[in-house]
């Protein structure tokens, strides 16, 4: 299998071209399951600095990630494969609201918008794959961790 993505950091990758690689999915299960984070991501802009941001992913089954919010700009998460939950909370750390997406059940993918300044975490009971479209440039500054 030929792979046209570098590693970037970690479980980040960026590709280098046009078109992505046969065995995409494998490849990003493959990562996921060798990080400690249970996931992988390709990074389909070509630079930290470019203005949109678009990310393919996968995280594993009990993935787990930290309640977060980004101070100045929403996303976007576009599941093609996933049965996973998005939990808002509250500045305090109450949650106040559930999503629950399952593509298998829907038939589809299922898209969702957050928007910024908003806790939440994203909780996997399968091994999933979305995209994440936002806009750039990547600050790791805007991104604030509830304590």
């Amino acid at each position: 299998m030929h792979f046209s993505f570098e590693n970037i950091i970690n479980d980040v990758y960026r590709l280098n071209e046009t078109t992505s690689p046969e065995y995409l999915d494998k490849k990003l299960i493959k990562i996921a399951k060798e990080s400690v984070r249970k996931q992988s991501r390709i990074c389909l802009h070509k630079s930290d600095k470019d203005p949109i941001h678009i990310m393919y992913i996968c995280h594993l089954k009990d993935c787990e990630v930290k309640i977060h919010k980004h101070l100045n700009h929403p996303e976007w998460l576009i599941f093609l494969k996933a049965n996973t939950q998005i939990i808002y909370f509250d500045d305090t750390g109450k949650s106040f609201n559930t999503i629950f997406i399952n593509t298998e059940k829907s038939q589809s993918p299922v898209f969702h918008f957050i928007p910024k300044n908003l806790f939440h975490t994203l909780k996997f009971h399968s091994d999933s794959f979305f995209i994440e479209v936002k806009q750039g440039p990547f600050n790791k500054k805007e991104t604030n961790y509830l304590k």
